[in-house]
């Protein structure tokens, strides 16, 4: 009996992911335009909080590149050699952008929550090294799962059209196997890590704010505003993120355990969409460096609007 696959009708697909996709990349390419005046005038970002913002805005960016383009070869060509690079670059470029909120919501729980063990102190003094060889790990984890992805199915192809199985296949399924498994493991990591880094974080700034508000201090201080918005973002992303990863989880095992359905990729790069749309608004909301530049392109486009009026305005009254 063939396995059902529950998935997303090309209308669909369509219709739910291009708005999102133009929603994302036009936020994510103003984001990187912030970041590029950042590197070239006064204002600076604290390393590596610049790095990981450049990180999640490239992979966003080139994922609403490739996600298209990867739709429109599956529909002009149905052998799986001719769409599997932009394949790969979907799936790396979706796989890294949420190991990259990981690192933003680690970074923002080291930064804020007090270290009292001394693991924790070491990390909160060596936070730029430690992101270096989390960032390192996190590629050599995400090449070999995309690369094991596309073997495997080059492998079956192969093995396919020639009705026969080979020992170069056999070898495929077993890359595959065990990448499956080691990056099963490494998302069931980043969920525990961003769950407890989020609640740890939000636990704090609650109690922080209730000795506040029993000491009589106010809440108007940039300082308790910048917490107050820090935990509702972080709850936000948090909860964007545990949903993601969880369907991911599901998805990914309904692939290769269930003999009865499986979840279509076009479903998975939906929510994918949905997620890195969610996340993209999350962070222009949280970035001080976003919200500050997307109120003053804002004042200056009203500026010019204004302008305008007022000159069209005097042409009519002149003339």
């Amino acid at each position: 009996m063939e396995r059902q696959q529950l998935t997303l009708s090309p209308q669909a697909f369509v219709l739910i992911n291009a708005p999102l996709i133009f929603v994302s990349l036009t936020a994510n390419i103003f984001y990187a335009c912030c970041l590029i005046s950042l590197s070239h005038g006064r204002q600076k970002l604290k390393q590596p909080l610049k790095t990981i913002l450049e990180c999640i805005v490239s992979c966003s960016i080139l994922y609403c590149v490739f996600l298209p383009f990867l739709y429109y070869m599956y529909n002009d060509q149905k052998d799986f050699t001719w769409f599997a690079l932009p394949w790969v670059m979907v799936m790396y470029f979706m796989n890294n952008s949420m190991t990259c909120y990981v690192r933003l919501n680690f970074y923002y729980y080291v930064q804020i929550v007090p270290a009292r063990r001394a693991l924790w102190i070491w990390v909160k003094r060596n936070i730029k090294s430690f992101m270096i060889w989390a960032f390192l790990f996190d590629q050599m984890v995400l090449l070999l799962f995309s690369v094991a992805s596309v073997a495997s199915q080059f492998s079956r192809s192969f093995t396919s059209s020639n009705s026969t199985r080979t020992e170069y296949s056999f070898d495929m399924d077993l890359l595959n196997f065990f990448s499956f498994y080691i990056f099963i493991a490494y998302i069931m990591l980043c969920l525990c890590v961003t769950s407890v880094s989020s609640f740890s974080t939000i636990l704090y700034l609650y109690r922080h704010m209730r000795n506040v508000a029993l000491s009589g201090s106010s809440f108007n201080a940039p300082r308790n505003q910048r917490h107050m918005r820090v935990a509702t973002t972080g709850a936000c992303q948090g909860a964007v993120y545990f949903l993601y990863a969880t369907y991911y989880l599901l998805s990914s095992l309904s692939n290769f355990y269930s003999p009865n359905f499986r979840l279509g990729y076009w479903a998975l790069f939906t929510v994918s969409s949905l997620f890195i749309s969610g996340t993209t608004v999350n962070l222009g909301i949280g970035q001080t460096v976003f919200r500050q530049r997307a109120a003053r392109t804002w004042t200056a486009l009203k500026a010019l609007c204004n302008v305008g009026v007022v000159t069209s305005d005097s042409q009519l009254t002149s003339g």
